[in-house]
């Protein structure tokens, strides 16, 4: 394996891993919620005080891509318990609230599609940045493997990556955006009775946003010739070969 060791930039082993790491994240947020459960976009829940009684009324829901699951307290056996979102939708696409659901919460129906709105517009854009992502991964392989790669594939991969970086970055700043409106809007409608909480698929999402980012810049050094790497560096090292070997070199 020493082959694949020597002679090889930093930038060659981590561009591919960079990429990897982000088509993974951006593979378990598409597949979020109710498929995933411990990922989702948003949490509304109750506020309730400490010494409000419980009862087996759903006091908040999650929000995933392809469904949502509800958290409520379970009573058997004299025991009390927290069912944490084991209540969950079908998975499907462009999925809907019960209305009976934001009747309990007390949600305005109006909140509650301006946030399906939103997670559907999310939902349409996040898998093709996912298999975008994918489809760069591989050319970037064959420098590891490889002396050298085409010119023309090298600028090809970063072109491609190019697309799912803005909509990755797109798809973040509608996120983000969704759960500020909601936190305010719900906040108003209910007088603080519900609270609207950040989902770890944001961050998950942000966390992508910034590798595919640091992949476009390491794809861009290696389809200049820059630091190092690249079409430069294949062609340096060539004309230094030809001069050891005593070819005269016309300029």
């Amino acid at each position: 394996m020493s082959f694949l060791v020597f002679g090889r930039r930093p930038i060659t082993f981590i561009t591919p891993f960079v990429l990897f790491t982000s088509f993974l994240l951006l593979l378990l947020v598409s597949i979020s919620l109710p498929i995933i459960r411990p990922i989702y976009l948003l949490e509304i829940s109750a506020n309730l005080p400490d010494n409000a009684p419980k009862t087996s009324i759903a006091t908040s829901v999650r929000f995933g891509l392809w469904g949502y699951c509800l958290g409520a307290y379970r009573f058997s056996n004299n025991k009390v318990e927290f069912v944490a979102y084991n209540l969950c939708s079908k998975p499907q696409v462009g999925y809907t609230i019960d209305p009976v659901i934001s009747t309990i919460l007390k949600l305005d129906p109006s909140v509650m599609d301006l946030i399906l709105k939103a997670l559907t517009a999310f939902l349409l854009i996040h898998p093709v940045a996912c298999g975008l992502t994918f489809l760069t991964i591989f050319p970037t392989l064959l420098r590891v493997v490889r002396n050298t790669t085409p010119q023309f594939v090298q600028i090809t991969t970063l072109i491609i990556s190019i697309f799912p970086a803005i909509l990755t970055s797109v798809v973040f700043a509608i996120d983000i955006v969704l759960v500020v409106i909601a936190k305010q809007k719900v906040w108003q409608a209910t007088d603080g009775e519900l609270g609207v909480h950040w989902g770890n698929a944001v961050w998950m999402s942000g966390a992508s946003v910034v590798l595919l980012w640091a992949g476009v810049i390491g794809l861009s050094a290696v389809a200049c010739g820059c630091c190092g790497c690249g079409w430069r560096e294949t062609y340096e090292k060539k004309r230094s070969d030809l001069e050891q070997n005593g070819v005269e070199l016309k300029y």
